[in-house]
């Protein structure tokens, strides 16, 4: 089924609805804008109202308006122990590039904010383990990654090799005096 037959079906259902997936669409995009939040809300509704009717979910919604809400709290999660035993330090690891994205990333959230994820738990997913949308007292213990066992640094190291080779000089004997 098209959405121009949903339309014309269910359309009297939901007439906003059905003119703005008939007149603002391109391809499988919907384009539209309103002029405050409480229409684009009705609209919202509106449209997968129209859409589920009859099999069609609609999902990725996109604003240019701030959302006005704030987060309750924040996670950041890694599966790697001396990723996270760097992180969570002060000091410099001692590679350059591994300093700078360190550094990078403790701007960007605290390092007290960072979880560790057990292996098994840390599959391809694109809503998280189940685990995560239970109570945190509920997930997994945290790993102790700021002592020095855990620590992984880098010592710089310095490697010099030489090779010298002779330069074959037999033809230079055979069809050469030099003295």
């Amino acid at each position: 089924m098209t959405l121009q037959q949903l339309c014309s079906d269910e359309g009297h259902l939901h007439p906003e609805a059905a003119t703005t997936l008939l007149n603002e669409r391109y391809v499988d995009d919907v384009l539209r804008g309103v002029d405050d939040l409480r229409h684009a809300a009705y609209l919202h509704d509106e449209l997968i109202s129209l859409a589920n009717r009859r099999g069609f979910p609609l999902r990725k919604w996109v604003t240019s308006h701030d959302l006005q809400v704030s987060p309750t709290s924040c996670w950041a999660w890694s599966d790697v122990l001396v990723a996270l035993s760097w992180i969570r330090s002060s000091r410099p690891v001692g590679n350059t590039l591994v300093d700078n994205y360190v550094n990078h990333i403790q701007e960007l959230y605290q390092p007290h904010l960072w979880r560790y994820v057990p292996f098994g738990s840390r599959t391809s997913w694109f809503n998280g383990p189940a685990w995560l949308y239970g109570p945190s007292s509920d997930w997994p213990a945290d790993q102790d990654c700021r002592t020095g066992a855990n620590r992984s640094t880098v010592e710089p190291t310095g490697i010099c090799a030489v090779s010298v080779s002779a330069p074959d000089l037999s033809k230079l004997d055979r069809f050469s005096s030099l003295t």
